[in-house]
């Protein structure tokens, strides 16, 4: 019995192989006084007119990878940024950790739903353990036992392993699919994976 249903867990492996360039839009902003450049989740708009005011910037506008922490002040007289859009830029998910971008990704408190995003929850079917992936990315991997090269969460940890002793890893199921806002993703980067090319 149990090999049965080890070789029905590896043909859902095989049959929902992982998407390759999982993508994100930004909108990409530049601050009209210093020049830096900024991005945002689709959804949400920095250069909406309540954040001309600078107290609002300060109240609803933080880093995306410091929930906590605004972006750093304008070096061009003013303490807040003067965004301007620029265009809309696709990046791959996996890109989202890179430290030349990601000081500099905004996530906004309160913000509106984001366009284009989804959140899906994945169950482990052995430790029955939740994770939550982007969009259309499929966490069952031809690779199955390569999960910990593979299978990140944005702060750049690889997975976890299933604790189950006889399998290679974990094997998903899917079970709901949510809405996102970029704060609530700010705040549960550790829960959100990405699964490398």
């Amino acid at each position: 019995m149990r090999r049965f249903f080890m070789l029905i867990m590896f043909i859902i492996v095989l049959a929902s192989v992982a998407h390759a360039d999982q993508k994100i839009e930004f909108n990409v902003y530049k601050c009209k006084v210093c020049g830096k450049e900024f991005r945002s989740f689709r959804g949400d708009e920095l250069d909406d007119r309540k954040f001309h005011n600078g107290s609002e910037q300060i109240k609803y506008i933080f880093q995306f990878w410091k929930y906590d922490k605004n972006f750093p002040e304008c070096k061009g007289g003013s303490k807040w940024h003067h965004f301007e859009k620029k265009t809309t830029n696709s990046m791959q998910v996996s890109n989202l950790s890179m430290s030349n971008v990601s000081e500099y990704i905004a996530a906004v408190k309160d913000g509106k739903t984001l366009n284009g995003i989804k959140i899906v929850e994945w169950e482990c079917v052995y430790c029955k353990k939740n994770f939550y992936f982007f969009n259309d990315d499929i966490p069952n991997i031809r690779d199955w036992e390569q999960q910990q090269d593979k299978i990140f969460n944005l702060k750049g940890r690889a997975i976890t392993k299933c604790p189950e002793p006889k399998v290679y890893g974990h094997i998903f199921a899917k079970k709901r699919t949510n809405d996102a806002k970029s704060f609530d993703l700010s705040k549960n980067a550790e829960k959100l994976y990405w699964v490398k090319n």
